[in-house]
């Protein structure tokens, strides 16, 4: 078993639980209560919310496959890179937008998933 490439799927699933319980009650439910954007708008974006639920499972779950299948590498490899990719737009858009990554904490997030994955997959 590869214990960094477990790290990171525990992280993932960590990740998970927050956003769907924490993020979806300070998030989600506040956007599809708002009218500060039109129908469309506040929808698109919901429907963003799921998709990135989606991610962080398939995060959680396929990192945990890496984790205990020798010969994996590449399932962590793809995954992590992926959240790499997400830690990237997520630490580079607060500063972007004028906000605090106290505000907009994702990009951290996805750095606990994706680098203790691509040290895993790569390292060892």
């Amino acid at each position: 078993m590869n214990s960094w490439i477990l790290a990171a799927s525990i992280a993932a699933f960590g990740v998970l639980i927050l956003h769907v319980f924490v993020g979806g009650k300070l998030v989600a439910k506040p956007l599809l209560k708002g009218d500060a954007a039109e129908a469309q708008v506040r929808y698109t974006q919901y429907f963003c919310w799921h998709v990135v639920t989606i991610w962080l499972a398939v995060l959680a779950v396929g990192l945990g496959y890496a984790a205990c299948h020798m010969n994996s590498d590449d399932i962590a490899i793809l995954l992590s890179g992926g959240a790499i990719l997400s830690a990237l737009w997520g630490l580079i858009l607060p500063p972007a937008v004028k906000q605090k990554y106290s505000q907009m904490p994702q990009g951290v997030m996805y750095v606990l998933i994706g680098a203790p994955g691509l040290y895993g997959a790569l390292a060892l």
